[in-house]
């Protein structure tokens, strides 16, 4: 009966053990992320409605996903693309060593400055490319690098 709960308490801690360090492991990475989140986003560095100081150029890249329908009477095509912009904002700058090796994060795309980009020549007017909500992520690499990818449909 002794020997069955030290087989039980073995068991126990064998199974627990794992799960405790990779638990520390995770929170730590949690905390430094939110450092930096914190670092970047201050509101006495960083305003996310004043653009950067010096011209941005802006890359953007069409990913042509599906043709819907074509209505060559009146001339206009249905598609389904993405949208992948990329562009440099200095103001978001981190060295990685000062972060736990951070190289990257995601954040709502609402939370940072990005540019007016606007599609010409679109069948409803409605051509601007710009985060329609908090439900698109941007990516922020290290190296001041931003990218959205956003889906778009047009008539």
């Amino acid at each position: 009966m002794m020997m069955d709960r030290y087989v039980y308490l073995y068991c126990y801690l064998y199974l627990l053990l794992p799960l405790t360090n990779f638990t520390f492991a995770d929170f730590n990475l949690f905390e430094e992320e939110t450092r930096l989140l914190r670092t970047l986003l201050n509101e006495s560095k960083y305003l996310k409605k004043v653009r950067p100081s010096k011209e941005v150029i802006v890359d953007i890249r069409f990913i042509f996903n599906q043709i819907v329908s074509m209505i060559e009477k009146e001339q206009i095509i249905v598609t389904n693309c993405f949208v992948d912009q990329k562009w440099k904002d200095p103001r978001l700058v981190w060295n990685p060593m000062d972060f736990g090796n951070i190289t990257w994060i995601r954040m709502p795309s609402t939370s940072v400055w990005y540019p007016d980009t606007f599609l010409y020549n679109t069948a409803d007017n409605a051509g601007f490319l710009l985060p329609q909500d908090s439900q698109n992520m941007i990516n922020i690499l290290a190296s001041f690098l931003f990218y959205i990818l956003h889906s778009i449909h047009s008539f």
